[in-house]
């Protein structure tokens, strides 16, 4: 599992894709960061910015949803359709341990991510004075901003294990992410109690409030780690398919 995830690792850093959603995720974190800590008027107040990087954050895991797929998209599809997916059909190591070491390989490469985007909130800690900025709070909001990418990673992964085509992997992820964001409000509209009750207690975003307000809920870690461990196992059991089928 751990030469897959080495390897997974070289390659993303070999190729553009590391390197890609590395930018990206750091210039959305820069807007964010600007917009709503340097420039906003807080409550109208006429105080520019927020000593608080938590909004800044919480945003951030609107955007994470829809960048994961630059990660995801070709971590199977890419070997299905160069036919390289062979090497591990027919080796004697488990679909599992290339499926963990895989998964780990984008996991590594969103800490990276993360470790980067630690320069904001260091940057709001050296230029205030009013001890607002609570790390270790930060740090729990980390820890759940870490879980919803790691959720999203693993669903990004099965949809990349059931196609060859990068796009139609990317494709499928941010319909995905699509339905997570307006699934909830969509449900809601219709006015049913019942459908709404079914909403909030799928929303896996409105979970992450719980972190955002400095405490590692037990629901939601649960929650998040049952999520993952839930697509992580349906892509094994797709590709173990395919090694005995050949489908």
């Amino acid at each position: 599992m751990w030469a897959v995830c080495k390897k997974e690792i070289q390659n993303y850093f070999f190729s553009p894709v590391g390197y890609v959603f590395i930018a990206i995720f750091m210039l959305i974190s820069a807007v964010l960061f600007f917009n709503i800590n340097l420039t906003a008027n807080t409550y109208g107040t006429g105080y520019s910015g927020m000593a608080d990087y938590s909004t800044a954050l919480q945003n951030m895991t609107i955007y994470l949803s829809f960048i994961t797929p630059v990660l995801t998209m070709r971590i199977f599809a890419e070997e299905r359709k160069n036919k390289t997916d062979q090497l591990y059909l027919t080796s004697p190591l488990s679909i599992t341990s290339v499926v963990l070491g895989k998964y780990f390989a984008a996991l590594t490469v969103l800490l990276i991510a993360m470790v980067l985007n630690l320069i904001f909130p260091i940057v709001i800690a050296l230029y205030t004075s009013s001890g607002s900025l609570s790390f270790a709070m930060l740090m729990v909001q980390y820890v759940g901003f870490f879980l919803i990418g790691a959720t999203f990673m693993a669903i990004g992964v099965f949809v990349s294990s059931m196609t060859e085509s990068q796009v139609v992997a990317a494709v499928v992820s941010f319909a995905v992410a699509a339905v997570i964001w307006l699934g909830d409000s969509m449900l809601t509209s219709l006015g049913s109690e019942a459908l709404t009750d079914i909403a909030s207690s799928l929303n896996m975003l409105a979970r992450y409030q719980s972190f955002a307000d400095g405490i590692v809920g037990f629901s939601p870690l649960i929650y998040y780690v049952s999520i993952s461990g839930l697509f992580v196992f349906l892509t094994v059991r797709a590709i173990e398919r395919r090694r005995w089928t050949g489908v």
